[in-house]
């Protein structure tokens, strides 16, 4: 097992100096020998038995047959994913230390400066989408985005200036309404309350909610993606109804820290690739419910870079952004 060089746990604020203290140590360092020869850590910046934590274990277990070695994933939760990426950043760039890159890591940029940004790793593939749906109970009045228009809700969120925030925030903003947004500890606490009456609606990816709309519990009016999601052919996207809603998704994807020795990059996105199109990948990750997704480094890099402005000006407008 290597050791990482990492300099510990620190706010989101204060990682970037510790970086530049580090620097002179950690660029520019190229493996020695064949890559890879040893363990490779996957970092993962959020609790162990989480949803983007299962999803990155299932990964990796395939991860090992094609890039050759064991994967270990390590969990190292907090501030949104700031520490876990903030450690990434100043990690080793010899291809042994990656990790998962989630939605947050767009919006930890905005609402927080002194966070990492793209800029500070090497993107690598992208191998997981979940479109995000918007949730009513059947009991409520509303069955159309149409029915929305004028409406005074109460929404939902796992916390507020997150994906579930701003997926809705940037629907009323297209309906010209304004709504009420509660925090909530997690999806979980969420879905108890929408299911008990005590909000209008919430966003979650359809996995979350799927079995209350089979069951005629709860009601979806739409969905945020760019095109109907295969596995939901009946729900429609708010663009098909007359919305122009921004595209947000939630995503999975692995960085390694800015600064990867070509070959080594090369290995890692050829594996990374191979394992996201692995059949027994994909069997595994439909049993569990997830939704496998490919993109490049340079396609992901792509996609989020073209999510960052609409992201800050949504934040902005939701009164989130640092002045």
């Amino acid at each position: 097992m290597r050791t990482t060089q990492r300099a510990g746990i620190r706010s989101a604020a204060g990682w970037a100096v510790a970086a530049l203290a580090a620097g002179a140590t950690l660029a520019g360092c190229a493996p020695e020998g064949n890559y890879p020869d040893g363990t490779v850590e996957l970092m993962v910046p959020w609790s162990a038995g989480g949803g983007s934590d299962l999803s990155a274990r299932l990964f990796v277990n395939e991860l090992e047959e094609h890039l050759g070695v064991a994967v270990a994933p390590a969990n190292e939760p907090g501030a949104n994913g700031a520490l876990g990426w903030g450690n990434l950043a100043q990690a080793q760039d010899d291809g042994y230390e990656l990790g998962l890159l989630t939605y947050d890591v767009l919006s930890n940029e905005v609402l927080d400066p002194g966070s990492p940004t793209l800029e500070d790793f090497d993107i690598l593939a992208q191998y997981e989408q979940q479109a995000l749906f918007f949730y009513v109970h059947t009991d409520s009045p509303y069955e159309s985005a149409e029915d929305l228009e004028g409406s005074d809700l109460t929404i939902g969120t796992s916390g507020l200036g997150g994906i579930d925030h701003q997926a809705p925030a940037g629907l009323a903003r297209e309906l010209g309404v304004e709504w009420d947004y509660v925090p909530f500890d997690g999806h979980a606490d969420g879905m108890t309350n929408l299911l008990g009456g005590n909000i209008d609606a919430f966003v979650f990816t359809p996995d979350i909610a799927a079995q209350y709309v089979v069951d005629g519990t709860l009601r979806v009016l739409g969905t945020f993606a760019e095109e109907r999601v295969e596995d939901h052919p009946d729900t429609p996207t708010f663009a098909e109804q007359g919305y122009d809603v921004p595209p947000i998704a939630s995503f999975r994807g692995i960085a390694a820290p800015a600064g990867l020795d070509d070959e080594v990059r090369t290995a890692l996105e050829e594996a990374l690739e191979a394992t996201a199109h692995d059949e027994d990948y994909l069997e595994a990750a439909a049993e569990a419910g997830n939704s496998p997704h490919y993109r490049s480094g340079a396609e992901f890099e792509e996609y989020m870079n073209e999510l960052r402005p609409t992201i800050a000006e949504l934040l902005d407008e939701m009164g989130h952004a640092p002045n």
